[in-house]
């Protein structure tokens, strides 16, 4: 495999307003954070995956059971994450770097994998397959260069800007070469994401439904496991996507 030299973010926090302490949530043989850090961490692209979370004693739990699952820890500030990123990647340099949240217990590598093969190819300085949502959420992605991120670090003042790491990229075109990519299915309409309880209890079931362990469920095995339960659908269909995005 060529050196791409890729590392994969994975943001998280204990305090999120909505859930908290899910990432720490039981999901299969794992806990969620640790099953989006080893999804992460099979893909064929991504060099080395982490945890940056926050500086703060609520999240001491998280970092410890990241650290003695394996998987480094950067700590920074709770609400500036655009800093908190910046720093991690100063600790951790890297050509290309891969932004994930910590609510994406079903993350697949293949698509990260799909989305910094098609980064690379575009040229671009930032790419992410949630710009124009085609996939379920739950799956978002973004992949962008060291250097836009420490660009971005020094341009953004904005609270916003500093709360949502690339919230001043997609919203500055004119600043960026920006890549989007989208896939042949519109498959937006699906919510797999980890944001409340109801959230968790579609998740539940899913991992319930589909014979595979949690690690080695697939995206084909979750359509699968909604198509012929369509009732699940309903567990978390009152909330809409991205409603609460907030600064983990």
């Amino acid at each position: 495999m060529v050196d791409l030299n890729v590392i994969a973010l994975v943001q998280a926090r204990m305090s999120s307003s909505r859930l908290p302490g899910k990432v720490l949530m039981p999901l299969g043989e794992a806990t969620v954070i640790e099953g989006v850090l080893t999804r992460l961490q099979r893909s064929q692209n991504v060099d080395k995956v982490m945890l940056v979370t926050s500086h703060e004693q609520s999240d001491d739990l998280l970092a410890e059971t990241v650290r003695e699952a394996g998987f480094p820890v950067f700590r920074g500030s709770l609400n500036d994450v655009l800093a908190r990123f910046a720093g991690a990647a100063r600790e951790y340099p890297a050509r290309h770097y891969v932004r994930v949240t910590g609510d994406c217990p079903f993350i697949d590598p293949s698509f990260v994998d799909d989305l910094i093969d098609h980064y690379l190819l575009s040229g671009a300085e930032y790419a992410s397959n949630a710009l124009e949502p085609s996939l379920p959420d739950g799956l978002d992605c973004e992949v962008f260069s060291g250097e836009t991120l420490q660009r971005v670090n020094k341009l953004a003042v904005l609270r916003k800007d500093r709360e949502h790491v690339t919230h001043f990229i997609y919203t500055h075109p004119e600043l960026f070469e920006i890549y989007s990519h989208t896939y042949e299915r519109d498959l937006s309409k699906y919510r797999i994401t980890l944001d409340t309880p109801e959230d968790y209890q579609l998740i539940q079931k899913i991992c319930e439904c589909v014979s595979n362990a949690y690690l080695d469920i697939k995206l084909a095995d979750i359509l699968d496991t909604l198509q012929y339960s369509p009732e699940l659908l309903a567990i978390n269909s009152m909330y809409k996507r991205n409603e609460g995005l907030e600064s983990d």
